[in-house]
């Protein structure tokens, strides 16, 4: 403990800050490899936490360098749950590091938190968990147990990660995955899940939300400069290939206050996606996508106020006529009335 402040820090540094991102609840781009990465990715995490030569170890040398290095080690990488279900595992590991470890994180990655079609694999890992036993299926095959009942349910863990992140209060970046698979579920409301990301976002000012796409066509085989545009048809997605309800939800999204939207690939099926920069032709895919379903909501709108007003004044005629026959009824009725009255009143003399 000789060594002042700066230097302690550059040590930490040089065993606990990452290359690449850490990631635990990886996204593959492939249903039938699915499991079996999980797995991997799971023990990968048990020996990074249990080997001492991967440098965890100094994190019990003391409660000095234990409160100094845990700061380096959960703020300055980052933490991904990139698949299906990411949500709820980054839920119980939010709560798994406790307050004072959770309030170092500034990089998070997700999987979309959305309600998704099922893709059909085994154990129920790549669908969203809607069950009970699902979610005991689930607890199987996380590092970490559920912190709470509640977490065992879909939207509840989005809620419960979303309130854990906004006490923390130092989370700067925010990434949510969408495997180019994704399709949102129809006749699932989304609502509470809108509803928690709307809340980490206005509970986090300063917080980018990004989404990141993952291609699985797309796979980095070779180095790529920072600055080197990728603008090959071959290799990026375009407008077309995205699907109406990936188009909706990117577009929703934006209209959420979501503005930065990145392109990810893969080098082989069982490693970590990598973000890819400059891709020319995904960022035109994007704006084309903003542009085209700002559009149709403008037209839908412009189209429904036509529609209501033709309503109105078609109906118009037609209801000062209805009036008058109404009117003219009531006059009747009560016309009726008084000469029935009269009539009873002469008998009666």
């Amino acid at each position: 403990m000789g060594l002042p402040v700066e230097l302690r820090l550059k040590v930490y540094r040089s065993l606990l800050v990452f290359e690449d991102a850490i990631e635990i609840w990886p996204e593959v781009g492939s249903a039938t490899n699915d499991r079996t990465a999980k797995y991997r990715a799971v023990q990968q995490w048990s020996r990074l936490i249990r080997r001492r030569k991967l440098n965890l170890g100094i994190l019990r040398l003391c409660k000095v360098v234990h409160d100094e290095a845990s700061e380096v080690f959960y703020g300055e990488n980052e933490f991904r749950f990139s698949a299906v279900n990411g949500q709820m595992v980054a839920a119980a590991f939010i709560h798994h590091i406790r307050p004072r470890h959770a309030k170092h994180v500034q990089a998070l990655a997700i999987g979309m938190p959305f309600w998704a079609h099922d893709r059909g694999c085994v154990y129920g890992s790549a669908w969203c968990v809607d069950s009970i036993t699902g979610g005991y299926r689930l607890n199987d095959m996380m590092p970490w147990g559920y912190p709470h009942k509640g977490a065992c349910y879909y939207e509840k863990s989005f809620a419960s990660l979303a309130a854990d992140l906004v006490k923390a209060g130092n989370l700067k970046v925010l990434k949510l995955v969408l495997p180019d698979w994704f399709e949102q579920r129809l006749g699932r409301r989304h609502d509470n899940l809108w509803k928690a990301l709307g809340k980490i976002m206005a509970g986090l000012p300063s917080l980018e939300v990004e989404v990141v796409y993952l291609y699985q066509n797309l796979y980095r085989m070779y180095p790529i400069e920072e600055d080197a545009p990728i603008d090959d048809p071959t290799d990026t997605p375009s407008y077309e290939e995205l699907s109406e309800c990936q188009k909706f939800l990117l577009y929703e999204l934006h209209q959420k206050g979501v503005q930065r939207f990145h392109l990810g690939g893969y080098e082989e099926w069982d490693t970590p996606w990598e973000p890819i920069p400059c891709a020319v032709r995904f960022d035109n895919c994007i704006a084309n996508v903003l542009s085209e379903m700002g559009q149709q909501e403008k037209d839908g709108e412009a189209e429904e106020m036509a529609t209501s007003t033709g309503d109105v004044e078609g109906a118009t005629e037609d209801d000062v006529a209805a009036e008058e026959l109404a009117d003219l009824a009531i006059m009747d009725n009560a016309t009726d009335d008084i000469e029935s009255y009269v009539g009873q009143t002469w008998s009666s003399w």
